[in-house]
């Protein structure tokens, strides 16, 4: 582990050019497990940061589980952060949306996840999930989305919009269809977007997060 705990993803490049054994944690649902996929988005971005930085010795921790909520995550954080990660990637908000989880309640989980993880000597960076097609749902997620990132704002960690960022990809602009037939869940392109989406928020990131 490094020294002190980074601030910020570029510090988190940084650390990965200059070969520093690094452990990544993934916190989160289906999503960051992977459902129904051959990798789920967080694999795919430690699988892409293995192939860009071969000199940097990586870790990783798939703590994704399926129909979790964020105060569940909150609850799983200690055996977690017993493995001493360097970062954890944080992705909760359909289940606890659409489960009818009050939104003070997620804001709460959340800000109890950036404390803990700081506590724990790594660097929590909050995600948003993927985009939502239910036009009835829309203004629901979106409250939840925009929670992610004014908690990372708030509280000084970096927020990646990855909801954000598969809207401005090249298949979310010409509409190609990126669910599987749940119409929930990203398929195995969908993933990939999303796993492009950090890499885009680590090499250019911006101070207190909030990264499309």
């Amino acid at each position: 582990m490094p020294n002190m705990p980074m601030r910020d993803m570029n510090e988190l490049r940084l650390s990965l050019e200059k070969g520093t054994p690094l452990l990544l944690a993934g916190l989160g649902d289906s999503l960051t497990y992977g459902w129904e996929v051959s990798r789920g988005f967080f694999d795919r971005f430690v699988d892409e940061l293995e192939r860009r930085y071969p000199g940097a010795e990586l870790g990783r921790i798939n703590a994704g589980v399926p129909g979790d909520v964020a105060p569940g995550g909150l609850r799983r954080l200690a055996s977690i952060l017993a493995q001493k990660p360097d970062v954890v990637f944080v992705q909760f908000a359909l289940n606890d949306c659409f489960g009818g989880l009050p939104l003070e309640e997620y804001v709460q989980a959340l800000e109890g996840t950036v404390r803990t993880v700081k506590k724990g000597g790594a660097l929590p960076v909050l995600c948003t999930s993927c985009p939502v097609t239910w036009p009835g749902n829309l203004d629901e997620i979106d409250a939840f989305y925009e929670a992610v990132l004014t908690v990372a704002e708030d509280m000084g960690v970096p927020g990646v919009a990855l909801d954000a960022y598969w809207k401005q990809s090249d298949e979310g602009r010409e509409g190609v269809d990126l669910f599987a037939e749940d119409g929930v869940h990203p398929t195995d392109l969908g993933h990939e977007i999303m796993a492009r989406g950090l890499l885009a928020a680590m090499e250019k990131p911006q101070e207190g997060g909030n990264e499309p």
